[in-house]
């Protein structure tokens, strides 16, 4: 019974730890498969499959029920591991279109506002994973149109954001503001 309720926590130490039959004997009770820890640095345990580099147990993992989110990709993304994209192809073709994504309807808890706009090549591009954007180009994974290099030489697609105007806590006038330019992930700013 335990195994079939185990908490978040419980199934990514395991998966962090390695400890492969405690595990199975949690998979094979039934246990969630995708259920993200609480914190600042939430994980799932196929997340955690990946900060681990095991590819085996990613597999395993999607194998029994792990779906592909968006804080997958941008994880394997951020350390410029394409090996883990390729498994992601072969359970899903159209994988990066999971990146704004988490379980269900919730969005991507490693994007802020202005990543929220990026797509997983633009991210590629904009951490300069190399390994990552040949193989996000070679499956045709889209990418912004607009883009400008920053100081440092990053990658900066245009973003857009439309925020409102309320006075009084109503917005009444239907005024909006329109926010955005091209903003560079690596360094976190918008480039002039």
């Amino acid at each position: 019974m335990f195994e079939r309720y185990a908490s978040a926590g419980t199934i990514v130490s395991q998966v962090l730890e390695r400890k492969y039959e405690r595990l199975q004997k949690l998979v094979c009770r039934g246990c969630d498969l995708n259920q993200r820890t609480a914190g600042e640095n939430s994980f799932t345990p196929l997340d955690a499959a990946i900060e681990t580099k095991d590819e085996l147990l990613a597999r395993y993992l999607i194998d029994n029920g792990a779906v592909i989110v968006g804080s997958s990709i941008f994880d394997a993304i951020t350390n410029d591991q394409p090996h883990f994209l390729n498994l992601f192809y072969e359970y899903d073709e159209k994988f990066w279109r999971h990146f704004r994504q988490d379980v269900g309807t919730s969005s991507n808890p490693r994007l802020n506002r202005w990543l929220w706009h990026f797509t997983a090549l633009d991210y590629a591009l904009a951490v300069d994973a190399t390994n990552c954007v040949q193989l996000l180009n070679k499956y045709e994974a889209p990418r912004s149109k607009k883009f400008k290099l920053c100081f440092g030489g990053h990658y900066s697609p245009m973003v857009q954001d439309t925020s409102f105007s309320f006075s009084g806590g109503v917005n009444t006038d239907e005024k909006r503001n329109l926010r955005g330019g091209f903003y560079c992930a690596k360094c976190s700013m918008f480039v002039r």
